[in-house]
């Protein structure tokens, strides 16, 4: 299983994605687009990870468009794709969705219930029946096209779908989010967060509670995605 991980940022890896990841023996391409050029495929599978970046910043930053254009090739030739938080933004307009600026941000952890799409959807049934809670770390909201099955339901944004007729999920939260993971970025973003007046100490008191099962909850997601992946090129 050949799969490419795309890393917008050096401050989001794989996180709760990892195990997960090397348990199944993928053999793994790491693409860093502010750096670097697309690898050469192909590919069995995509993962897109979060960034700071937002999906209107190829105006100035090119390797945006570059990582569009990956979205697009993964839809065209049926290439199985999980696009977190920037990356579903991106997959959302790929569509026919938008992705707009919010007046405040969505940052912390947000409860997450499943709909009648996400009953039966390969990835994201794994929500359970009474809800959770999943971290949500974004400015921009997404808003989706008829290309597109929720499969959460809307909090104060939309939080996953999938593509229609594709093996392509988006989801807005951070599956890939460990407590590690969650210190380093409030550290590395302290006073913006607090010229925000996001509730830090609220973040913190949610990574206690929800912390270990979000990290189970990303971690099955990633199974399962790895599990369509394998299925898919096998097929």
């Amino acid at each position: 299983m050949k799969l490419l991980v795309v890393q917008p940022d050096a401050d989001t890896p794989l996180g709760a994605l990892e195990a997960p990841i090397a348990h199944a023996g993928a053999d793994v391409t790491w693409w860093e687009p502010r750096f670097d050029s697309p690898p050469a495929g192909p590919f069995d599978g995509i993962i897109i990870l979060g960034s700071e970046a937002n999906p209107d910043d190829d105006r100035f930053e090119p390797w945006v468009g570059a990582v569009r254009a990956e979205v697009s090739l993964a839809l065209e030739l049926g290439i199985p794709l999980l696009a977190v938080c920037f990356g579903a933004q991106l997959l959302a307009e790929e569509v026919g969705g938008t992705a707009i600026r919010m007046d405040q941000p969505e940052i912390g952890w947000v409860e997450i219930h499943p709909v009648i799409a996400s009953s039966d959807d390969p990835l994201l049934s794994v929500i359970p029946d009474g809800g959770t809670h999943l971290l949500a770390w974004h400015r921009y909201k997404i808003k989706l096209s008829d290309a597109v099955a929720r499969t959460a339901a809307v909090t104060v944004c939309e939080q996953a779908f999938k593509v229609l007729d594709a093996n392509a999920w988006g989801v807005q939260f951070h599956l890939e989010a460990t407590g590690q993971i969650v210190e380093e970025w409030i550290a590395s973003a302290i006073e913006r967060l607090t010229a925000e007046r996001v509730d830090v100490a609220g973040i913190r008191a949610g990574l206690e509670r929800y912390g270990a099962e979000a990290e189970l909850i990303g971690a099955e997601i990633a199974d399962r995605f790895l599990a369509v992946v394998e299925a898919n090129s096998a097929a």
